[in-house]
């Protein structure tokens, strides 16, 4: 029998940390830039006979006249505080992060960070000099947003700051922590976004704000469904599309119906309970099969349906069911991992709940084979036979 993991409700996703990715660089300075930009900025590097050592760039000049002229003659800054704002302008930008997710899962991963890397960087030196720890932004809730003043000569002469470094990186990657200025964490907590509102914003590109504000509106873990609001357009070059017949357009949304044919299947395999809004699935097949069905809130399908012919609509909704076809299972449907937590509330079948052990075994097993599960996983699993189930562990069983 094959495992099919659709969701586990707290993974421990500190377990294993050996692998080291390539460190990536996001300074402001010419030593940092990718190669791509540096090109375009006109920079080249230094020629050097071969066997010389390492080869650098040219630094950066930072100085502009015409731009000093122009802001000077706005009278925006006192002339006595002119250097003072001119050399500021040349710092570079600190390293920024904000820790992301549901606030539970976010003090762990900090308390995490705090343990394992935060607490080797005290009394640490390079070359006679101290370095300074990382430290939270004071202004921002709960210690989720952190400042690292560091350089890359620093990071390969302090191993606990390389390690720092690649964790966050791999954190990153993962969407557990934001790379984001500190500068664009201001506005969501201006606007004191509660989960009760609703929020339309008009340029989410490339959406770290947009991000910050779906996290408001998920503050409080217990809501399910109905979901908070965020309307979201995206500012950005239209992506290239073979035209049809009419023009270019994108391919319908379609809502079930309260009859719709394929639902009942659905219902009775996962003993889906009566309260589900099935009339807000959608998907993108006119005809034909039904491949991914996407759940919205009654607000979304109102402003698709009433404004087919006057916005153009890319992406809506979050995946909760995937077509995947066998003949030993009698739903042709699976359980989508992004829409889990939207549908659990409302399932009462194919739900298996897993111990730390189990959690253990998924996550850092390459054939994590049922067999080696616990005896009550084993047992669960085998009762509900061939299909999609929801593995669900909570901390502390």
């Amino acid at each position: 029998m094959r495992i099919c993991i659709r969701t586990v409700k707290f993974i421990f996703r500190f377990l294993h940390h050996s692998q080291q990715p390539t460190i990536v660089y996001r300074s402001l300075t010419i030593d940092t830039m990718p190669r791509s930009i540096k090109q375009k900025l006109g920079h080249k590097k230094k020629w050097k006979p071969k066997g010389s050592g390492r080869i650098g760039y040219e630094e950066i000049t930072r100085a502009n006249a015409a731009f000093e002229s122009y802001y000077k003659a706005q009278g925006i800054v006192p002339e006595g505080e002119w250097d003072q704002f001119m050399t500021t302008l040349k710092t570079n930008l600190p390293a920024t992060f904000r820790i992301t997710g549901f606030r539970r899962h976010a003090k762990q991963l900090l308390t995490f960070l705090k343990s394992h890397y935060f607490n080797e960087l005290v009394n640490v030196e390079v070359d006679g000099l101290s370095v300074a720890k990382p430290y939270p932004l004071p202004w921002y809730p709960d210690e989720l947003a952190w400042q690292l003043n560091l350089s890359r000569g620093n990071i390969r002469k302090i191993a606990a700051l390389e390690r720092l470094h690649s964790f966050l990186v791999t954190e990153t990657e993962s969407g557990n922590i934001s790379r984001q200025e500190c500068v664009s964490m201001i506005p969501p907590l201006l606007l004191d976004v509660q989960p009760q509102h609703k929020v339309f914003d008009m340029c989410a590109a490339p959406g770290s704000k947009t991000a910050q504000l779906i996290e408001m509106l998920h503050a409080d873990e217990n809501q399910t469904w109905p979901a908070p609001l965020i309307v979201i357009f995206i500012c950005s070059a239209p992506p290239k599309k073979r035209p049809r017949f009419d023009g270019y357009k994108e391919d319908p949304f379609v809502f079930f119906t309260k009859d719709e044919e394929v639902w009942s299947s659905i219902r009775e395999f996962y003993r889906v309970s009566s309260t589900f809004p099935h009339t807000q699935l959608l998907t993108r097949c006119e005809t034909g099969r039904k491949n991914n069905l996407y759940l919205v809130n009654k607000v979304i399908k109102d402003i698709i349906s009433n404004n087919e012919d006057k916005v153009k609509v890319i992406n809506s909704g979050i995946r909760v069911l995937a077509r995947s076809d066998s003949s030993d299972v009698p739903c042709p449907f699976r359980l989508g991992q992004e829409g889990s937590i939207v549908m659990k509330p409302f399932l009462e079948n194919r739900l298996v709940r897993l111990t730390k052990k189990d959690v253990v075994i998924l996550l850092t097993e390459e054939n994590p084979f049922i067999h080696k599960l616990s005896f009550d996983a084993i047992q669960e699993i085998n009762a509900h036979g061939q299909g999609s189930l929801m593995f669900i562990y909570e901390p502390g069983e």
